[in-house]
């Protein structure tokens, strides 16, 4: 244990010499330069923690920065997850730094050694394994990986079942102990609603068995951090903001809200089915929707009290603002996340309609809102560059907004399919964006890729039948053109018609067509907190329909479909067809 440093936890004293011999060959216990440590450790503060709150910051940040151990000893498996969680996040140059010439080769590595310290039992406190657990289940390489998201969440629980972490602690711990423990149980709920929904498994934990009462603010400990801490890790000044840590609390006890409603439509409107019973080497269970609408009307409106209460903090809105702060960025990140989650949940419910015979007119206008709020959310992050922050989870979500774009396509006479697709592919731009970020998002675009061309949409109908004219969102994708002077030819199909006088504007960096009809500006800044009109957004999305897939060269956008359509591995081919076919089976009978 000599070859620890101080502030680290011994590893068990009855460990066999070539146990600790095989780890020190692993390298177990070579930490990174306290550089990229400290890094890492600021980007999970600003990026990670507020989606995950399982660790007692102050408790971590005291500890690694006394080096000597004079105020407690960090658990190696809990820092070794900290800094795997960060690895997505922290800018690329302290990675660089470090040696390593990819981001997946630093979280494979970091996701390597946290596994390795679990499998040799280092760490006994069932809290910190918790803790270690619910941070490394972000990891997922492929689709059908056998540990993957929902496999270490199913094992936090169990664990935590164990030391009673689903009951409520009543007065027999400390209130920063007790709100740990809450901040644990309810974290294991929603990361397993969340992950159910991504991966369409059935849910490991009952609701039933919770008797936890619900997370308040006074639950996360906010408190002043001391000067020390915060010249060490306040680069995003997020830790003295004590207004946006409320803020940021608050939206995740919404979160868990959503979670539970969540897990209402899952009991009335999904049925787990066996898929393929011989298989072996891949998931075979999903969750199927029922033929059930009797509650649809109940759980809107469960969801519809649930928007009416959210707290200010929470209501998300675009913001005119084209410069963030680290800070504000955070929070507008988590504000949009939530409302993908909310419209997530109205996926969830009103989707399973769309494989019925005949589908209401109300049903489609639902999942067409829902689908185009969540693609609309991700164009506003795109625009700041917080995109490339969000979470594993938001994947899944817009696999099911793409999904839904597909669907309408599908459905769709061939003059009114333009928008759906356009919809579609802005989907397939941000998920290709993330699998750099997230390895799972590289499987999740070739799933939609090859969807796609299932439901007979090539490479080639794309470079036919797009116009890749910019119109009003030029300037929004485009802010380059401000320093050179713009083509005076256009797209002969646009159906854009631009002011000369408008543009010269533009030139001289005053362009009111984006003043006046960008999306970025559909609200009225003295609105203060009342939420957005969805209506009016989703009108004006699809009346200034070039989106995001403008800004993707022709040829980049038919890549996404030549690499599907070229792929000869027929195991990989295999499970994007079972895929397929689970999302998109009631198309497939009526073909």
């Amino acid at each position: 244990n000599n070859f620890l440093p101080a502030y680290i936890q011994p590893f068990p004293s009855d460990w066999p010499p070539y146990d600790v011999e095989f780890l020190k060959r692993k390298g177990a216990f070579t930490l990174p330069s306290d550089e990229l440590r400290n890094a890492l450790i600021d980007s999970y503060i600003s990026w990670v923690h507020s989606s995950c709150p399982v660790i007692e910051l102050h408790e971590l940040l005291s500890q690694v920065l006394h080096c000597d151990g004079s105020k407690g000893r960090v658990s190696l498996m809990v820092l070794y997850a900290v800094m795997f969680s960060a690895v997505a996040f922290v800018p690329f140059k302290f990675l660089r730094r470090a040696g390593y010439a990819v981001r997946q080769s630093a979280r494979e590595l970091f996701y390597f050694r946290v596994k390795l310290l679990y499998d040799f039992r280092y760490e006994e406190d069932r809290i910190r394994t918790i803790q270690a657990l619910l941070l490394v289940s972000y990891w997922q390489d492929k689709h059908d990986a056998l540990q993957n998201h929902w496999y270490w969440v199913a094992l936090a629980n169990a664990i935590g079942r164990t030391i009673s972490l689903h009951r409520d602690p009543g007065e027999q711990l400390s209130p920063q102990a007790a709100g740990l423990r809450r901040r644990l149980g309810w974290t294991c709920f929603a990361r397993d609603r969340v992950l159910s929904i991504g991966l369409r498994q059935t849910p490991s934990i009952l609701l039933k068995q919770f008797t936890l009462r619900p997370l308040e603010v006074s639950d996360f400990n906010i408190q002043p951090f001391s000067s020390e801490i915060l010249e060490t890790f306040g680069q995003s000044k997020l830790l003295i903001d004590q207004s946006s840590q409320i803020a940021l609390a608050e939206m995740y006890i919404a979160q868990i809200q959503l979670a539970v409603i969540l897990d209402q439509v899952f009991d009335e409107q999904y049925t787990t089915q066996i898929l393929r019973p011989c298989a072996t080497n891949e998931l075979t269970t999903a969750l199927i929707e029922r033929d059930y609408d009797n509650a649809i009307e109940k759980h809107v409106s469960t969801l519809q009290n649930w928007l009416s209460q959210l707290p200010e903090s929470c209501q998300y809105r675009p913001t005119p603002t084209p410069f963030l702060k680290t800070v504000d960025k955070i929070v507008l990140l988590h504000r949009a996340f939530l409302n993908m989650f909310y419209h997530t949940v109205h996926l969830a419910l009103f989707q399973p309609q769309l494989h019925k015979k005949e589908v209401s007119e109300a049903a489609l206008h639902q999942v067409r809102l829902s689908s185009v709020m969540i693609t609309r959310v991700v164009e506003e992050l795109q625009n700041h560059g917080a995109l490339r922050f969000l979470q594993s989870a938001a994947v899944s979500m817009l696999v099911r907004a793409a999904v839904s774009h597909l669907y309408e396509y599908s459905m769709m006479s061939e003059a009114q399919r333009d928008h759906s697709l356009r919809r579609f592919l802005d989907c397939v731009s941000y998920v290709t964006q993330l699998k750099d970020i997230h390895m799972y998002a590289g499987f999740s675009s070739s799933f939609l890729c090859y969807s796609a061309g299932k439901l007979g949409i090539s490479s080639q109908l794309l470079a036919d039948s797009l116009s890749f004219d910019y119109g009003i969102w030029e300037d929004v994708h485009t802010p380059e053109r401000f320093f050179k002077r713009p083509t005076t030819e256009r797209s002969a199909t646009s159906s854009h018609k631009v002011d000369p006088q408008a543009q010269q504007s533009s030139e001289n960096g005053q362009n009111t067509s984006l003043a006046t009809a960008s999306p970025i500006n559909m609200f009225d800044g003295s609105s203060g907190a009342h939420p957005i009109d969805e209506e009016t957004i989703m009108e004006n999305f699809d009346r200034n329909t070039n989106t995001i897939y403008s800004q993707v060269l022709p040829s980049q956008s038919g890549r996404w479909f030549n690499d599907i359509e070229t792929c000869s591995d027929p195991t990989y081919l295999a499970s994007l067809d079972a895929w397929f076919r689970d999302c998109f089976e009631s198309l497939i009978q009526e073909d």
